[in-house]
C-alpha cells in the first residue's frame, strides 16, 4: 500500500495510485477542473463519481456511477445551506470501506504527491479540527467502522455533544421528534466526526500539520484569487495541497480570476480555461 521515501523518512502514499472524488449537481466549474487536472499532473489515476452524466471533465478522469457506491436516497442535503456535504461525507466513508483509494474533495489543488507517516492520511485545518477533504484509512480499520456506524445510526447523536443534549435527542426520538441530520449543525458528519473518532482511536499522530494540507484558512479563502497576495506566504516546502474552500468562495468561483492571482497562474500552467 505504501513505499519508503528515503529523502524525508516518510512514505509515499499511492493507494495503488488511485484518488477518488465526487460531484453532485450540474457542470463542473473551472475550480473543479483545475483541481482534477492537478491530480492528473501528479500522476494519479482519478475516478470522479456522480449520479448524473458529466461531459465536461478533464481528459484522463475516469467517470464512475455514484449509485454503485451509495443509493441516491442517502445523499442527504443540509436544509439550511442546500449543501450535499452530509451525503458526500457518507459517500466517502463507504468508499473507504470498499478500499477504492484515497478520498480528495474536488476543490483540493495538489502541489505534489501525497506523503504520510503510515497507513492513514488526514490533517489538521486548525489546532483542534481534523478535516476530511483528504482522507484515507484502511478499509478494515476501526476508524472507518466507527465513522460508518455513526453516520448510519438514527437518531444521530454526536458523541461529543454534552450529556444533556444527547439525552434530549434520545427522548425526542422516542416521540418521533428527533432532529434529522439535515437539520443539525454544519460538519456533523464531516470534520467534527472525523476529529472525534481519530482521537477516540488514538490516531492523532497520523494527522498532518495545518500547513501540509490546509495552508489557507477558510476565512482567507479569497487569498488565492487576490493578485495582491503572494501565496508563498502560506505555502511551505512540505505543503502538499491547497484547499480552495469552494463553499466559502461565493461569487469568486463563478468569475474569471484576476490576472496575476495564484489561481490565474495555475489555470494557465495547467491549460484550464477560465473564460
Amino acid at each position: 500500500m505504501w513505499t519508503k521515501n528515503n529523502c524525508k523518512g516518510l512514505v509515499l502514499a499511492n493507494f495503488d495510485n488511485q484518488l477518488v472524488t465526487f460531484w453532485h449537481g450540474k457542470s463542473l466549474g473551472f475550480i473543479e477542473k483545475l483541481c482534477l487536472t492537478s491530480m492528473l499532473v501528479q500522476g494519479y489515476k482519478v475516478t470522479l463519481y456522480s449520479y448524473t452524466h458529466l461531459d465536461d471533465v478533464p481528459a484522463g478522469i475516469v467517470l464512475g456511477d455514484a449509485a454503485d457506491i451509495m443509493p441516491i436516497e442517502q445523499m442527504l442535503i443540509n436544509s439550511a445551506t442546500s449543501s450535499p456535504a452530509l451525503g458526500s461525507n457518507i459517500f466517502r466513508y463507504k468508499m473507504l470501506q470498499l478500499g477504492l483509494g484515497c478520498w480528495v474533495d474536488t476543490d483540493i489543488l495538489l502541489l505534489k504527491k501525497i506523503e504520510t507517516n503510515g497507513d492513514f492520511v488526514f490533517g489538521y485545518q486548525n489546532s483542534q479540527i481534523i478535516n476530511n477533504a483528504i482522507l484515507f484509512a484502511p478499509k478494515d480499520s476501526r476508524l472507518v467502522e466507527d465513522l460508518l456506524q455513526y453516520v448510519q445510526t438514527r437518531p444521530v447523536i454526536p458523541p461529543w455533544w454534552p450529556r444533556r443534549k444527547r439525552l434530549s435527542q434520545r427522548a425526542r426520538h422516542v416521540v418521533g421528534l428527533a432532529r434529522p441530520p439535515e437539520m443539525l449543525a454544519w460538519g456533523i458528519f464531516g470534520p467534527q466526526a472525523l476529529s472525534h473518532f481519530v482521537k477516540k482511536n488514538r490516531l492523532e499522530k497520523h494527522a498532518q500539520k495545518i500547513h501540509v494540507f490546509y495552508p489557507v484558512h477558510y476565512l482567507d479563502a479569497d487569498a488565492p484569487f487576490d493578485a495582491q497576495v503572494d501565496l508563498n506566504d502560506y505555502i511551505q516546502p512540505d505543503t502538499m495541497t491547497v484547499h480552495l474552500w469552494n463553499n466559502n468562495l461565493k461569487t469568486l468561483k463563478t468569475q474569471r480570476p484576476p490576472e496575476g492571482s495564484y489561481i490565474w497562474y495555475k489555470c494557465r500552467e495547467y491549460g484550464v480555461k477560465i473564460d
